[in-house]
């Protein structure tokens, strides 16, 4: 089982990685039998993969300041704050910019 209270979930464009909002918090996985996820940001609304899937792009809850911050897929680095009170945002298509 991977999560009890899953609201989103997002597959990496390698197929390698998936994401998933379960309770709030942001989890990351390889995507293959057996592998663990391990949680990445908490008070998650959605995210989004970059197209090499390196990276997730994360949107905090509105009920929580709305920020965005942008992770790493792989390593345990500090989430960077992008922006605070974000409401809608789009990456674009190369995955350089929001």
């Amino acid at each position: 089982m991977r999560g009890r209270a899953v609201s989103f979930v997002s597959v990496s464009p390698t197929g390698k990685w998936f994401a998933f909002v379960d309770g709030g918090v942001l989890r990351v996985a390889a995507l293959q039998p057996g592998s663990t996820s391990r949680a990445v940001a908490t008070d998650v609304s959605t995210a989004q993969f970059t197209p090499d899937g390196a990276l997730l792009l994360v949107h905090h809850r509105a009920s929580t300041g709305g920020a965005l911050e942008r992770v790493l897929v792989e390593g345990n680095r500090p989430p960077f704050r992008l922006g605070d009170s974000v409401g809608d945002w789009i990456l674009s298509p190369d995955g350089k910019r929001v």
